[in-house]
């Protein structure tokens, strides 16, 4: 099967480079992880629709979903297992609680329902249908209420049940998260102590796992972010993101000359693009000479920082009566990427 998902745009229209509104997956890995950006990426895209990306969305999906629902619920089953059993727990409780049955089957359904879901590439959905485990979990230590339990000793077996329910719920999570979130899959199964024979899919079900001990202190998943200065620091990636894109391709050696010099032989592009690539091209004059020579051209210079070497040009054609838009990227005044509004880009030899 091939899934081809839609665009992924802003609130103002799809990302473009003019607009200073696109911003590079990997800047945000850099700073908020691999796994945030993979479930954010895949939890935004609904089956057959475009989806849309803003810097609110990302952080309240970090805190709602990842640092508060599923961490919080990793440190507090950690916390508690270590406090009430020393930090080892196993499935050879004498008595169950109200809630332990109704949790059961909640993870059997929902398991089922993702398995569907995911068959049917319906990749949002699938990870709902996972993290319905985690609602639950979280809701069952409201129901159960293990504080209360403690105090007890006639309810001990009771807590050890719900301490066991806990760590199931969060292994089988993790055992099928893994494809979504891979480094947070095995982080939880690191800290709840699985043994690597509990950790497949053929274990995946209540029960399967007969002991663990946990480690003696949690670490967090994710750390809560600050609503309003990350938004504006995701902002401020958007305008810096191409800078970063520019010093991995490494294209240009460092001492060029800072002039316009001339351009490349183009690789394989659009027939619009490489007219408008080829006049400058054929000229071995500067961009500015050949602009105004060649082409009647309006040109916009945006420099991403004030001492970036890095530019970005749109540059708005008419060849005969028709119009054309071309962009392109200059590092050190020379131009080594072109690509057109159509977000299709070419690098330069």
């Amino acid at each position: 099967k091939l899934y081809s998902h839609g665009f992924i745009v802003m609130k103002d229209g799809k990302m473009s480079k003019s607009k200073g509104n696109m911003i590079y997956p990997d800047v945000l890995a850099d700073k908020f992880g691999v796994d945030a950006v993979r479930y954010f990426l895949l939890k935004l895209m609904n089956y057959g629709t475009d989806s849309e990306f803003t810097p609110e969305t990302f952080v309240e999906r970090y805190n709602s979903d990842l640092c508060n629902d599923l961490g919080n619920l990793l440190n507090r089953t950690i916390a508690m297992i270590n406090k009430y059993f020393n930090g080892e727990i196993d499935n050879l409780f004498k008595e169950k609680t109200d809630y332990d049955e109704e949790i059961e089957n909640v993870v059997k359904d929902s398991i089922n329902n993702f398995k569907n879901d995911f068959e049917k590439i319906y990749i949002s959905n699938s990870l709902s249908d996972l993290f319905t485990l985690i609602t639950k979990a979280n809701k069952y230590i409201d129901q159960t209420e293990p504080w209360i339990l403690a105090k007890s000793e006639e309810n001990h077996e009771k807590l050890k049940s719900v301490m066991y329910h806990l760590v199931e719920n969060l292994r089988i999570f993790a055992i099928y998260v893994n494809p979504f979130i891979p480094d947070t899959s095995k982080n939880i199964l690191d800290q709840l102590g699985i043994e690597e024979q509990y950790r497949t899919l053929e274990s995946a079900m209540y029960g399967a796992c007969n002991s663990t001990k946990v480690i003696e202190k949690g670490i967090p998943l994710f750390q809560r972010l600050d609503v309003e200065e990350t938004t504006n620091e995701i902002k401020e990636m958007m305008i810096d993101g191409l800078t970063k894109l520019v010093d991995k391709m490494d294209v240009l050696p460092n001492d060029v000359e800072p002039e316009f010099g001339p351009i490349y032989r183009p690789m394989a592009i659009s027939r619009n693009a490489k007219r408008s690539i080829e006049a400058v091209r054929h000229s071995r004059k500067t961009l500015g000479k050949v602009a105004k020579s060649t082409l009647k051209c309006n040109s916009v210079v945006v420099p991403l920082q004030d001492k970036a070497p890095v530019r970005f040009i749109v540059m708005n054609f008419e060849i005969g009566r028709r119009p054309y838009e071309m962009e392109a990227v200059f590092c050190n005044e020379r131009m080594f990427m072109v690509g057109e509004n159509s977000g299709i880009w070419t690098r330069l030899e």
